[in-house]
């Protein structure tokens, strides 16, 4: 899985969670890249664990720093039977427990970010960096709709689909395909596939 093809399928799943949780879809997608190596870990690959949540499941090494030292362990994790329910339990676990309230409508995600280092998530003593530089790298900002600027529209790519036919039936005009195409970072001489995720200028 391409980096490219692990965004497409956990910012709707993240997107679509935060509307009825409240939690930022921005934290959501940035911890889901970092404790499943973009989804390259095997308790993601084998038991769908995004997270790296803890519980009654399976028994995988792992590691955690203690006074600043890496140390390996084993762990025992959960297992989900696919990524929706990983997402849905991550939040169901920041919900439950007080600790993380202060993540509940957080509108800042650097403040999430180092919200959820403070609260104990992780033991890692840069884990709130790392964060933020996956979403400001990524520009998983503009997932969390706290105000129109930062709000993005998307649009899922079919098959037959090109930059000039998107372009005109989402934009209302085709000409605007290489505009488009530059929104996503890319060049309108780039191919588009079925499931690809496009995003919209407003």
């Amino acid at each position: 899985m391409t980096p490219q093809e692990f965004l497409n399928k956990i910012i709707p799943l993240a997107v679509k969670d935060s509307e009825n949780t409240k939690i930022p879809a921005s934290l959501t997608i940035a911890q889901a890249i970092l404790e499943s190596g973009w989804g390259k870990s095997s308790l993601t690959q084998k038991y769908n664990n995004l997270f790296g949540i803890k519980g009654k499941g399976v028994k995988c090494a792992t590691f955690e720093y203690i006074s600043g030292k890496k140390i390996d362990c084993t762990g025992e994790f959960k297992a989900y039977p696919d990524w929706e329910s990983s997402v849905a339990d991550h939040s169901s676990l920041f919900l439950r427990l007080a600790r993380y309230k202060n993540l509940v409508g957080c509108q800042d995600y650097k403040t999430a970010c180092r919200n959820v280092q403070a609260d104990g998530y992780a033991t890692a003593p840069d884990y709130a960096d790392m964060l933020i530089r996956i979403i400001e790298q990524y520009e998983l900002y503009r997932y969390d709709g706290k105000n129109k600027k930062n709000q993005v529209k998307t649009y899922t790519v079919k098959r037959g689909d090109s930059w000039w036919k998107i372009a005109e039936e989402q934009l209302g005009d085709g000409k605007r395909y290489a505009e488009l195409a530059k929104f996503n970072g890319t060049s309108y001489t780039c191919v588009i596939y079925p499931g690809q995720i496009i995003k919209l200028p407003l």
